[in-house]
């Protein structure tokens, strides 16, 4: 079962952030657990930015993972990053097709 909402949240990376939070419950035997598990996730998404700056998943039984969007610079990046070196060659190239496995 999944339940999520939304919330107004603090101040984050100077714009204003939304909290939307979701809540999964897992019942004992569901999806390889041996007790029932919630897990919940906070997403801090700022609408500025237009990108997440905070995601922080907590599990009973492994704990906080938090991903975070630190030191954003309001600014355009140098164009050199984006620039292909003169001396840059491509050699050869060897794709293989995607395999496709099928599940019944």
């Amino acid at each position: 079962m999944q339940h999520a909402s939304h919330i107004d949240g603090p101040n984050r990376a100077q714009s204003a952030a939304v909290l939307c939070r979701q809540t999964s419950r897992y019942p004992a035997g569901s999806a390889g657990f041996k007790v029932a598990q919630t897990v919940v996730i906070d997403y801090w998404y700022s609408q500025e930015l237009q990108s997440f700056v905070l995601v922080q998943q907590l599990r009973p039984f492994n704990g906080v993972q938090t991903i975070t969007l630190r030191n954003i610079r309001r600014e355009n990046p140098d164009l050199s990053l984006f620039t292909i070196p003169n001396d840059f060659r491509v050699d050869h190239v060897h794709m293989e097709p995607p395999k496709t496995v099928y599940v019944l």
